[in-house]
């Protein structure tokens, strides 16, 4: 968010610095009014209906590279990305944080907000992280990262990309989607595999140049090809 919307970053020290001030009175003081934490009521519903709004934005940006890795990575599946703002919308945080002041008071917490915000992603059968299999949680994972890669380079910001045991729980046709998407991304891509003669074999088949280096007792060495 930092990198894609610089406003963000101050909207979220303010919202910040509010939340924590407002739980710990939450904490420390019993019986507090709604007229009590009217300043802090009023400063997380302007900063964090800011924040939200700037989420939102990015999130539907978001999903357009999200679906295009997906559409790569996952072809036989269909997963929705659903942005959870934490706090009701249509009604905005501050009657939420008004309505359930008592709540709040009981768990001595401040319940709604950007701060309660969450993505959930789903397939037509229910939840990925309850449906999907090893391997195709990783490659969801990956599609999340590399496609907030393809937004930061749409900021014209460069990236570096390192990805540990690439091969690891994906089989054969997984791995070379795999090493052919990171090597569309325009990024310097690092990688480490116990399986090189494979991976080697995807790069040769992709048309791939590298450079493969063997790390052993704790030295990085280059081999030469």
């Amino acid at each position: 968010m930092f990198h894609v919307e610089p406003d963000f970053y101050h909207a979220w020290q303010y919202y910040a610095r509010a939340l924590k001030q407002r739980n710990s009175l939450l904490k420390s003081k019993r019986n507090l009014s709604l007229q009590d934490l009217e300043p802090w009521n009023k400063m997380l519903a302007e900063y964090g209906e800011m924040l939200h709004s700037q989420r939102s934005g990015i999130v539907e940006q978001w999903k357009v590279y999200f679906e295009q890795d997906l559409k790569q990575l996952l072809p036989n599946l269909d997963i929705q990305m659903e942005y959870v703002p934490g706090f009701h919308t249509e009604l905005g945080l501050l009657h939420d944080l008004s309505v359930h002041h008592q709540k709040d008071l009981d768990r001595r917490y401040t319940e709604y907000g950007p701060h309660r915000a969450d993505l959930r992603l789903k397939t037509t059968l229910g939840d990925a992280d309850v449906v999907l299999s090893r391997g195709q949680k990783k490659l969801l994972i990956v599609a999340l990262k590399l496609s907030q890669i393809a937004m930061l380079h749409a900021c014209n910001k460069e990236t570096v990309v390192l990805l540990d045991d690439v091969t690891a729980e994906l089989d054969l046709t997984a791995q070379r989607r795999l090493i052919e998407r990171l090597s569309q991304l325009g990024s310097q891509v690092f990688i480490t595999t116990l399986e090189h003669e494979s991976v080697k074999e995807h790069l040769h088949d992709l048309s791939i140049s590298y450079q493969l280096f063997k790390v052993e007792n704790g030295q990085v060495q280059v081999v030469v090809q």
